[in-house]
C-alpha cells in the first residue's frame, strides 16, 4: 500500500509539474497573441487613417476637376458669344462628329492647338486667325 501511495504521489507530482509547464506555455502564448492583437489594431488604425486621407484627397481632386470643368464651360460660352452663330455651330458640329466617330487626326479648331504665352503677341495671333477664335 505504501508503494502504491508513493507511486500515486510521484504520478501526481509529475502531473502537477506538467500542468505548471503547460500553464506557463499557455501564458506565453496568451502574451504573444495579446501583443499581435495590439500590433494588428495599430496597423488597422493607421490604415483606416490612410484611407480617410485618401478619401479626403479624392474628394478634393473631384472638386477641382468639377470646378475646372465648370470654368471650361464658362470660357466656352464666353468664346461662343464672341463669334457669329454659324461659326459657333460649325465648331460644335466638328467636335460632335469627331467625338461620335472617334476620328483620329481631328484636334479641333486652331485656337485650341496652341496657347499665346506672351500677351504682346495676342494682336498678331488674332490678325493671323482672322480675328476669330
Amino acid at each position: 500500500m505504501k508503494a502504491y501511495k508513493t507511486s500515486q504521489t510521484a504520478a501526481l507530482e509529475a502531473m502537477r509539474v506538467e500542468l505548471e509547464t503547460s500553464n506557463k506555455s499557455q501564458l506565453e502564448i496568451d502574451e504573444q497573441i495579446t501583443s499581435e492583437i495590439a500590433t494588428l489594431k495599430e496597423q488597422n488604425s493607421e490604415l483606416t487613417e490612410r484611407r480617410k486621407d485618401l478619401w479626403r484627397e479624392d474628394t478634393k481632386l473631384d472638386s477641382l476637376v468639377s470646378r475646372a470643368a465648370d470654368e471650361l464651360k464658362s470660357y466656352e460660352r464666353a468664346l461662343a458669344s464672341m463669334m457669329d452663330k454659324d461659326t459657333g455651330q460649325g465648331l460644335r458640329a466638328v467636335d460632335s462628329i469627331a467625338e461620335r466617330y472617334k476620328l483620329d487626326g481631328v484636334y479641333g479648331p486652331l485656337y485650341r492647338l496652341f496657347e499665346v504665352v506672351d500677351p504682346k503677341f495676342n494682336i498678331a495671333v488674332e490678325l493671323t486667325a482672322g480675328n476669330r477664335y
